[in-house]
């Protein structure tokens, strides 16, 4: 599932929200963040995935609501302090133990089973839209993003997967945004340079970590706050780039 960061900021002068003025010339391509930008969860929790607590419960029924929210807290501890994305059954390891809950094999595999998408996660409204206008005027895409290796499965059940040539995934690359490999896996799969890339994200550091390596950026930004980096409030906006 996906890893999320604190929401995204973006420039808000006398309630007017502006974006510092970039040139679109010579862009062939789009590089996606996924949660945040094309995807989101189900009641507004990303980790663990929303059935955490009815899975353990049929093993451990008198366990509290007060103890499940420390036990998340302790897993969102150990997500924070990993370097990349760590393995789905070390996370819910942290959340068992600060339960008591011992990490049955039955039980791991149980909290890791698929699920279809669609049941915890949905994209944002303009996002099918977007990206099939995109592809019809030949943009290439690919998604860069802070997640486990079952992302590329997570956006073909909710309809997306096909628009993607490329994935940069933290969990198989070994580090997270803003490391420099996690964009030029993307750009360097596409066979672009960063110059013809822009990329996308609900992070404004992230997105300046991005324009510092030479690719162009915007951030973001559904809800109200601020950022020194170019911001788009809808995906929609992604096309008058791409004219």
């Amino acid at each position: 599932m996906e890893r999320s960061t604190g929401g995204p900021t973006c420039i808000t002068l006398g309630g007017v929200t502006t974006t510092r003025a970039s040139s679109s010339e010579g862009l062939r391509a789009v590089l996606f963040d996924s949660g945040g930008v094309l995807m989101q969860p189900i009641g507004g929790r990303w980790n663990p995935r929303a059935d955490f607590e009815h899975t353990v419960l049929a093993h451990a029924p008198s366990i509290t609501s007060e103890r499940f929210a420390a036990a998340i807290a302790a897993g969102d501890r150990f997500l924070n302090a990993s370097p990349t994305t760590p393995d789905h059954d070390d996370y819910h390891r942290v959340m068992l133990h600060d339960l008591g809950v011992h990490p049955t094999s039955e039980l791991l595999a149980e909290l890791r089973r698929e699920v279809p998408p669609a049941t915890v996660l949905e994209t944002y409204p303009e996002v099918v839209d977007t990206l099939e206008e995109l592809s019809r005027r030949g943009v290439r895409m690919a998604v860069v993003s802070d997640a486990w290796p079952n992302l590329p499965d997570l956006h073909a059940g909710l309809g997306i997967g096909q628009y993607f040539e490329a994935y940069a995934i933290s969990a198989e690359l070994g580090c997270n945004k803003p490391d420099p490999r996690m964009y030029h896996h993307a750009s360097t799969a596409l066979d672009l340079p960063p110059a013809q890339c822009l990329f996308v994200d609900d992070d404004p550091i992230l997105v300046t970590a991005a324009i510092t390596l030479g690719y162009a950026g915007r951030a973001v930004c559904r809800g109200a706050a601020t950022s020194h980096v170019p911001t788009i409030a809808s995906l929609t906006e992604l096309l008058d780039l791409f004219r």
